[in-house]
């Protein structure tokens, strides 16, 4: 049993055992009737009926202005006990003009470490959202939303997850506010019948057979969002269709005229839809939903937060978008392929003489981001980062997220002891050959340290997804021992020597700091 605040102790497991009897019973009663000859169109209808009364939970008209109402329906979803399926039609007069999509995760359900589980099962742009920025047990990780804290903002780590999927508004009746005014009259709605609805229909719901619904929570504490056109799902859709051309002999020719043209009319349609997805970005913010960080896809909101702001009032909010990737050049590409068949066999003993007159060929080792490159391809040598800087890269070139090849380091963890053995030898390259910054932030305000940490906070939600049986772990208990060692000497490299000193300052006795030494020293001739 649950205890919480306003609403009644019920075990968790019981909706799901009364769900799975209620289709076995359906199920056996259907096969019942086959075998006796009986008619089963009177017996659907009845279990219609029956299950269509389980599962709605409320049903309400709410005034706007004008002629325009919202018809607002909630539901138990039908597969998992702790969601709530919001579905809200737009009318104006008697006509639908539009309609409103989402769902809430109540995240105070047992056990906790389904979370990631039942966003995954739900919705992939949920998901997404998810991994990243909560824990298996559905809390939020506060470091990854700009302008949230745990200390002002620590009821958004419980109860109702609200994830608003899609708006849709007829064109003749957009530019009127009314998305905006449905999304706001429906949420302030949801949290006020929350606390109302078992008062004001506790008596007819209780009238209502086993009605595991009237216990369900649709009130939330933190509202996430994409604002992404409707027109991007089909531009979505177009582009992966332009990849798809024929490749047979006899059209090889045709099939690439074909996929050029499609590819550059799919980058044309992408990028007018930037400005679309901009302008419903800023309509967004008129709610008081933010940009969860720089670049994100998601928007997040928490009731207190929640209002309805002019025009003009959002018109200077900023719209942050991931920078892209600068192509290749030409004159850069017979070397970038090189480094990648150093990949696969490691690089060869004629390395600098061929690197060498890829640059008497017209190579830029600074505008391609040589050390990334060749740290990409497992390049981690001081002699080879020496020469590379010698004939043109620049130790402290940034990519366009802003981040060194030390950033790129600090990604060597996660896959097995011998990717973090690389990237120590890496790391001892970059700070002792070319003299790169520990300090250096990418665009993020992350330095190595932290890109190294954040990848390790998502490798535990991978570890979590293993210890519960949703992959298979294929690593063995020794290797995983080792990887957490080397990772611990990675970590320590990226300090600054200040930090060093003062993780063991007043803890270890000069003795033992010699001897600490001396181990991580021994630990790097192992690897």
């Amino acid at each position: 049993h649950r205890p919480t605040t306003g609403r009644p102790m019920v075990p968790t497991s019981i909706p799901v055992l009364w769900g799975r009897a209620h289709r076995m019973k359906r199920k056996f009663a259907s096969d019942t009737a086959e075998e006796e000859g009986h008619d089963e169109s009177e017996e659907e209808e009845e279990y219609e009926e029956e299950e269509e009364l389980q599962a709605l939970i409320l049903e309400e008209t709410l005034p706007a202005f004008g002629e325009y109402s919202f018809h607002v329906k909630l539901s138990a979803h039908y597969e998992y006990e702790t969601v709530v399926d919001v579905h809200v039609t737009i009318l104006c007069g008697k006509s639908k003009i539009g309609f409103m999509e989402a769902l809430v995760i109540d995240r105070d359900f047992q056990p906790s470490w389904n979370f990631h589980e039942l966003c995954d099962a739900l919705s992939g742009e949920l998901q997404r959202l998810t991994f990243g920025c909560c824990h298996d047990d559905g809390r939020l990780r506060y470091a990854e939303f700009h302008g949230l804290t745990a200390e002002k903002d620590s009821a958004a780590s419980a109860g109702g997850l609200l994830h608003i999927d899609l708006v849709s508004i007829d064109p003749e009746h957009r530019r009127k506010d009314v998305g905006v005014r449905c999304v706001k009259t429906v949420l302030e709605w949801m949290n006020l019948r929350d606390e109302q609805a078992h008062k004001a229909w506790g008596e007819r719901l209780r009238s209502i057979p086993f009605n595991l619904n009237s216990r369900l929570r649709f009130g939330w504490s933190f509202a996430v969002m994409s604002p992404n056109s409707e027109s991007d799902f089909g531009a979505h859709k177009r582009a992966q269709h332009a990849g798809r051309a024929e490749e047979r002999p006899e059209q090889q020719e045709a099939a690439a005229a074909s996929r050029e043209e499609q590819e550059h009319g799919a980058d044309a349609e992408a990028e007018a839809v930037v400005p679309a997805r901009r302008k419903i970005a800023r309509n967004w913010a008129r709610l008081g939903f933010r940009q969860a960080s720089f670049g994100s896809e998601f928007w997040y909101l928490t009731p207190s937060r929640l209002c309805l702001k002019s025009k003009p009032a959002v018109a200077n909010v900023t719209v942050t978008e991931m920078p892209k990737c600068p192509a290749v050049a030409d004159e850069d590409e017979p070397l970038l392929e090189y480094l990648l068949e150093c990949k696969a066999s490691g690089p060869p003993s004629t390395f600098e003489v061929d690197v060498r007159e890829y640059v008497r060929q017209g190579a830029d080792l600074d505008r391609m981001n040589a050390l990334h490159r060749a740290l990409k391809f497992g390049i981690t040598s001081h002699a080879h980062y020496r020469l590379l800087v010698d004939l043109g890269a620049d130790p402290q070139g940034v990519n366009a997220l802003g981040r060194s090849a030390l950033h790129g380091a600090a990604h060597f963890t996660g896959h097995g002891h011998e990717r973090v053995s690389r990237g120590i030898e890496a790391v001892h390259a970059l700070l002792n050959s070319i003299g790169a910054s520990r300090s250096a932030t990418d665009i993020f305000g992350k330095n190595p340290l932290d890109v190294l940490l954040a990848k390790r906070h998502f490798q535990e939600a991978i570890d979590g997804f293993i210890g519960h049986g949703l992959l298979i772990d294929r690593r063995r208990v020794d290797d995983e021992c080792l990887e957490d060692h080397l990772e611990c000497e990675l970590m320590r490299l990226l300090l600054e020597p200040a930090q060093r000193a003062a993780l063991t300052h007043d803890v270890l006795t000069p003795r033992q700091n010699r001897r600490l030494q001396f181990y991580a020293e021994m630990r790097l001739d192992d690897c």
